[in-house]
Formats: structure tokens, C-alpha cells, sequence
């Protein structure tokens, strides 16, 4: 695959995985919200769930730069 399908294709990898990361993240927050009592409890939450969505950007943006890198190559 090469030109726009191999763009798409990373695109769409990296939809896929910001959204599982996305969700794992907001499950996460909502355990830990329910969980742990008072305002430091939702603090906590809040900046564990923050970092798990800046972790699924990171991670989603990785896989399409190494996906458009590999199209590149072949």
C-alpha cells in the first residue's frame, strides 16, 4: 500500500487506538472516583485519568509515525 491508503490506514490505527485508551482511561477515573472518598479522592482520579489520555495520545501518534515510516520504507 502506498500514497493515501497507507495514510488512511495509519489514520485509522490511530483513531482505534486513542479510543481504546480513551476509554480505558475514563473507566478508570470512574472506579477510582467511586472508590476513593472526598476531594482528594476525585483529585486523584482526575490526574490518573488526565495522564492515562496523554499516555493513548502518545501512544496513538507513535503508531502512526511508525506506521507511515514502515510504508515508507517498503
Amino acid at each position: 500500500m502506498k500514497g493515501l491508503a497507507a495514510d488512511a490506514l495509519a489514520l485509522l490505527a490511530q483513531c482505534v487506538a486513542f479510543l481504546v485508551g480513551l476509554v480505558l482511561s475514563l473507566a478508570l477515573g470512574m472506579v477510582l472516583a467511586a472508590h476513593l472518598d472526598g476531594p482528594g479522592g476525585l483529585l486523584i482520579a482526575t490526574v490518573v485519568s488526565g495522564a492515562g489520555l496523554l499516555g493513548a495520545a502518545v501512544a496513538s501518534q507513535a503508531l502512526r509515525d511508525y506506521l507511515t515510516r514502515k510504508e515508507a520504507r517498503d
